[in-house]
């Protein structure tokens, strides 16, 4: 798997699917989120599951979360995703990702090349990852929010996050 993941990093083998988010008050989908798959020729299907760990063991997943990012971008140009109905895609930061002192800036800086309204993003955080990110990392979120990024933070309840951080973060969205 290791050979297999640095070969589809190598050969951007990684593919972005689109699973579409209901909105029960408006009874329609307004979002999207973005999710990451691969596939190998030999093993077929491989999980996420899978292979994100081992990407993120092997120091790949800063490549794969900027593959997301790029495609997400790009499929928001393309597409005009608010002519479909869509007000936003979730893409999901990995722990290794809010590590990096220069994520705000990339971000901003992909958003600007493509060209997209930063309101059409939002970052999704798990509760498990967040409880481990440094107290820095309020600022950064803090940045990207006024820059009119939105972020959610995801399975909520499966660790032990303090609520009175929580409610300190630009979080739009908690997800149960």
């Amino acid at each position: 798997i290791k050979k297999i993941i640095a070969n589809a990093v190598e050969k951007n083998l990684f593919y972005v699917v689109f699973q579409p988010i209901y909105n029960t008050k408006l009874k329609r989908f307004t979002s999207a989120e973005a999710l990451v798959r691969m596939h190998d020729d030999f093993l077929g299907y491989i999980s996420p599951d899978e292979f994100i760990p081992i990407a993120e063991e092997e120091g790949q997943i800063l490549k794969i979360d900027s593959f997301v990012f790029e495609t997400v971008c790009k499929f928001i140009r393309d597409n005009q995703i608010e002519k479909l109905g869509v007000e936003y895609i979730e893409i999901n930061l990995s722990p290794i990702e809010c590590l990096q002192d220069d994520l705000a800036e990339r971000i901003l800086k992909t958003i600007n090349k493509y060209k997209i309204d930063p309101s059409q993003i939002n970052l999704e955080i798990t509760e498990t990852s967040f409880d481990k990110l440094p107290q820095n990392f309020t600022k950064i979120m803090s940045c990207m929010s006024r820059a009119g990024i939105g972020f959610s933070l995801d399975d909520y309840g499966t660790g032990y996050s303090n609520l009175s951080r929580i409610s300190e973060l630009p979080i739009n969205i908690i997800k149960v």
